[in-house]
């Protein structure tokens, strides 16, 4: 049974082959040329279309190259600028050293020079013409690592050698609202001393300036101490009249210097200074805060 279907198979495709092979052969030389230039045609087309290939494959390869070439030179910098970021850190690192061992070696110099004038009497700085020579030896002798509240609580002689007896010393403190001046007793303390004061270690000196906030608001300004020459003076309260008292009227026609010192951002002290017969005198000391 297999080998009659198959034999009838074979039968069929001999007699189509026969019959495609007679239809060819009956086309005229005519229609023969035209098939014969379809084929060519066909042929010339897929030759062009296998160029146009070859041609955007070749172009893709320069593009991928190009496009290498580019991410290559990419890398090659963003790799330059990490090594120059390295090394400016790196710069920055050495400079910040070198800056803090000019402000040691300042610092090391101011108390040299300090030290030669502590051998010398007090009045020899006292009546130095430069107020930051004068006020940096005031602040190491009696602020720095040292309870400055306890030191005028108690009249100590480290404080009280700056100041005079014909110019009465005092502090502004505000117990309540009213900031009041206080000079005598323990100045308004009422036994409570404070805290003691940070060491001044590499500390800046601000000429003619003034803490940017501070007092009830964290400053913007950087820390330190803060100087300049004023032409008033803080005023008394009177809780009785209920009034300002200004400022004793032999003080107005001298000199006066307001020092304010700025740690962790805020004005931790303000003190006040007079010239009085060629020597700084330490006047007052405002312990007032923003309440008042």
């Amino acid at each position: 049974m297999k080998k009659l279907l198959l034999l009838s198979v074979l039968l069929i495709f001999t007699c189509s082959s026969g019959l495609f092979a007679q239809d060819y052969m009956k086309l005229s030389k005519k229609k023969l040329r035209i098939e014969h230039q379809k084929k060519v045609d066909l042929i010339d087309t897929l030759t062009m279309d296998i160029d146009t290939l070859n041609s955007l494959n070749r172009e893709l390869k320069s593009n991928l190259l190009i496009a290498k070439t580019d991410l290559k030179k990419k890398n090659d910098f963003i790799n330059d600028l990490k090594f120059k970021l390295i090394q400016n850190e790196k710069d920055t690192s050495r400079l910040e050293r070198e800056i803090q061992m000019i402000n040691d070696s300042i610092l090391e110099l101011k108390n040299k020079i300090l030290q030669k004038n502590v051998s010398n009497p007090l009045d020899g700085l006292r009546n130095s013409s430069n107020f930051e020579t004068f006020l940096s030896y005031f602040l190491l002798t009696t602020y720095s690592e040292k309870n400055i509240d306890s030191l005028i609580a108690n009249s100590s002689p480290l404080v009280m050698k700056f100041t005079d007896s014909n110019i009465e010393f005092g502090r502004f403190y505000n117990q309540g609202v009213a900031c009041r001046l206080y000079t005598t007793d323990d100045y308004g303390y009422n036994s409570f001393y404070g805290e003691k004061s940070p060491k001044l270690s590499n500390i800046f000196f601000y000429k003619n300036k003034t803490p940017i906030e501070g007092f009830c608001e964290e400053a913007s300004s950087p820390n330190g101490v803060y100087y300049k020459q004023i032409s008033t003076l803080p005023e008394d309260y009177d809780p009785i009249e209920i009034k300002d008292i200004p400022a004793p009227y032999y003080l107005r026609n001298l000199k006066k210097m307001e020092v304010n010192i700025q740690f962790n951002y805020f004005v931790v002290n303000t003190f006040y200074f007079v010239e009085y017969r060629n020597k700084w005198v330490l006047l007052y000391t405002n312990d007032c805060d923003c309440s008042s």
